[in-house]
């Protein structure tokens, strides 16, 4: 039965574009600048991050050939913002909707998920109950018994973390949190950043310069 599930792994390494934040907020001239547009910053860094980790989960979730256009389309859109460039709003809006269109045009796509849910849900109880089997096993056995144990209960507590992640995913997909998130970030990358953007100008200017 456990072969018949699906299995997701997180992200173990942040996007260009995030690091790009990550720096910008600790540069001096930015820590000692306006509050309210640090504050903006803080903002966008959180939606960047929910974007980054709504694409990678979609791509384990749809066949959609839209995410990664998608993706790079809010890339570029984040350089552009931060280097005080023109973005094409209507192009990342486009593909927005398109991704969502092709998400709603899946059928079974929520069943999928649900049922996978079931299957992981039971591949997390067989592993904690492995969990608990192998540690006693560790303290009772002999030396080389132990050692199995322990590599055993390594295992079981890898396959525990990774169905349990799992479980979260598809619980998300099954009410469209993964692009919920995505929008609500292109629309604060479009509507709200970019009117800091317009009063901020040439700092702004300046930081893209220091950090692409």
């Amino acid at each position: 039965m456990f072969f018949f599930t699906r299995l997701q792994t997180p992200r173990f390494s942040s996007t260009d574009y995030e690091k790009l934040i990550e720096r910008m907020l600790v540069d001096a001239a930015i820590l000692e600048g306006s509050s309210h547009k640090y504050n903006a910053l803080l903002k966008l860094k959180g939606h960047v991050a929910k974007m980054a980790a709504s694409l990678h989960q979609l791509k384990g979730l749809s066949s959609s050939a839209t995410i990664e256009p998608l993706e790079k389309c809010i890339q570029q859109a984040i350089f552009n913002t931060i280097d005080n460039k023109k973005t094409d709003h209507n192009e990342i809006k486009n593909r927005l909707a398109h991704l969502k269109e092709d998400l709603n045009s899946e059928e079974g796509r929520k069943i999928i998920s649900g049922l996978f849910m079931f299957t992981n849900g039971l591949l997390t109880t067989v592993s904690a109950v492995g969990i608990i089997i192998f540690g006693a096993a560790m303290t009772t056995g002999p030396v080389g018994m132990a050692l199995l144990a322990l590599t055993m209960a390594i295992v079981s507590a890898l396959v525990l973390m990774i169905a349990a992640y799992s479980l979260y995913v598809d619980g998300r997909n099954l009410f469209d949190k993964q692009i919920k998130e995505i929008e609500s970030g292109i629309d604060f990358l479009i509507e709200e950043y970019t009117e800091l953007q317009a009063g901020n100008a040439e700092e702004l200017d300046n930081m893209g310069r220091v950090y692409n």
